[in-house]
């Protein structure tokens, strides 16, 4: 009987110490899980930030020259380029 005791104390040290462990390392997973978040997020938000660069550098290189457009028609050209850009954004490309 004091052996099946000391056995079973035995295993149940040893399970301890391997929940332990698991707790550990689910902790230090989590930890390099928001990590890789948080570098995700980042990312994303230097794209779009990047994106809308390029469209404004864009919409610049598109707009013809101011001379030569009506302050009316200057307005149309820059709303339907903003439409196209909209849509492209809502379409993903």
């Amino acid at each position: 009987m004091p052996q099946q005791r000391q056995s079973l104390e035995a295993q149940l040290a040893a399970s301890a110490a391997a929940l332990n462990a698991l707790k550990s390392k689910g902790q230090h997973l989590e930890m390099d899980r928001k990590t890789l978040e948080l570098d995700a997020g980042t990312r994303r938000e230097s794209i779009n930030r990047l994106k809308t660069q390029q469209y404004e550098t864009r919409k610049n290189d598109e707009l013809p020259s101011n001379r030569r457009l009506s302050p009316f028609s200057r307005e149309m050209f820059l709303r339907t380029t903003i439409m196209r850009y909209s849509c492209r954004q809502a379409l993903g490309r």
